[in-house]
């Protein structure tokens, strides 16, 4: 949710916001930054359906119920696939075509300088006002380390919403080694051949993160589901769109070209596998709710992915990319990492003045109406008082050295 990197590849006229944009180099994909803003108004949207009473807890649900599920469900993994598809594409390009590899160094600060400052921000004010629980216990420093994850119960104190932030930044720490791994194997095969190694490598990891969720939600193992290496198949199916945009495989290219072509049939193939998802809930075996969201997590990345596809093979035409063009929306991206902190500390605070119970259990539309405004304004604060300012260093060491090579080059032409 928090990926950089995300406008068309085409030249801009407009400069790029330093929040979202790619390391030197590389180019940018604009439209993610609308469909990240979206995937935040469906997080923010499930999580008033819990406050009103409105999401699903048993087998015995309604479908609207599991809609407002899913749809948040999918937002957070359309997170998790954006940020493999934005980090993971400037090394595999540097791999495969022989660009200037970027540093780890660097990576790893423009990750702090994404993540670190909106999030403790936000977890500190909103600790005060209004008050989350356990941030005053021995406990609050994991709050801060994006450790509260893997304790008994890390959804009952701090920022519960946060516990994908928390899963990411695990997976920040995976990102290298795979980047080696794959880096490694595709060195030593014929360029032709890279990326379906690649993309073969990405998806043995992928089928070890299944086994590992599916071993957690089927045999109750609570710590394996908010494990970061358990949620790498999200991760990698963006990692594995990465490898496509770069270098498609022979076999994919008329599939990509249909894709680039048919923006509004991607995100009508996306309706399908999410139309299953909602039908193995009303549907799915009485007490097997936990089989139920392992069949989600295995179909998530299989409804974004189409969505995202739109945004990623850059060409012109398709309402999908008129909506995703739209300022307003872009802007949204742009603020979405804030909407994500604090919109739970607003419900939060109207829950304590009675606001929510009122509107229980058949206002979710009021409340979201309500809710997002505020949540888009401590946003909006969020990112131009504290963010932004962050931004500015992440590319501090890299820009003379990046501009001095470009120098060079049109010296020596």
């Amino acid at each position: 949710m928090s990926g950089e990197g995300s406008a068309a590849a085409a030249p801009t006229r407009r400069p790029v916001p330093l929040a979202v944009a790619p390391p030197p180099g590389n180019p940018r994909f604009g439209g993610l930054d609308a469909l990240r803003g979206m995937a935040a108004i469906a997080v923010v949207v499930t999580h008033c359906a819990a406050y009103t009473g409105n999401l699903p807890t048993t087998t015995d649900h309604s479908l609207i119920e599991l809609v407002y599920l899913r749809a948040g469900q999918l937002g957070v993994c359309m997170f998790f696939a954006l940020s493999g598809f934005l980090l993971y594409r400037p090394f595999l390009a540097a791999q495969i075509e022989g660009g200037r590899p970027q540093p780890f160094g660097a990576y790893a600060r423009r990750r702090v300088l994404r993540v670190v400052p909106a999030y403790w921000f936000a977890l500190t004010v909103l600790s005060i006002v209004p008050g989350l629980a356990g941030m005053f216990d021995s406990g609050w420093w994991q709050q801060y380390l994006f450790l509260r994850i893997y304790s008994p119960n890390p959804l009952a104190s701090g920022l519960p919403q946060t516990w994908s932030v928390c899963i990411e930044v695990g997976i920040y720490f995976l990102l290298p080694l795979m980047v080696l791994g794959i880096g490694w194997v595709v060195a030593r095969v014929p360029r032709k051949a890279q990326p379906a190694w690649a993309l073969a490598i990405l998806g043995c990891i992928s089928l070890l993160s299944i086994g590992l969720i599916g071993w957690g939600y089927l045999g109750h193992h609570f710590l394996l589901v908010h494990l970061a290496p358990s949620y790498l198949w999200w991760f990698c199916a963006g990692m594995a769109l990465a490898v496509i945009t770069v270098h498609p495989p022979a076999r994919l290219r008329g599939l990509t070209g249909w894709a680039r072509a048919h923006p509004g049939g991607c995100w009508a193939v996306a309706l399908v596998p999410f139309a299953l998802a909602l039908w193995l809930g009303p549907f799915g075996p009485a007490g097997k709710f936990d089989v139920q969201e392992l069949v989600w997590f295995i179909l998530g990345p299989l409804v974004g992915l189409p969505l995202l596809a739109p945004a990623v093979f850059v060409a012109r035409g398709g309402w999908p990319r008129r909506l995703m063009r739209r300022r307003t929306v872009m802007w949204l991206g742009l603020v979405s990492y804030g909407i994500f902190l604090w919109h739970v500390g607003v419900l939060i605070a109207l829950k304590d003045i009675g606001v929510t119970a009122d509107l229980t259990p058949n206002g979710i539309i009021p409340l979201f109406l309500l809710v997002f405004p505020i949540s888009v304004g401590c946003a909006a604060v969020s990112y131009y008082w504290v963010e932004r300012p962050f931004y500015a260093l992440k590319n501090r060491r890299l820009l003379p050295r990046f501009r001095g090579k470009d120098r060079s080059a049109r010296a020596r032409a």
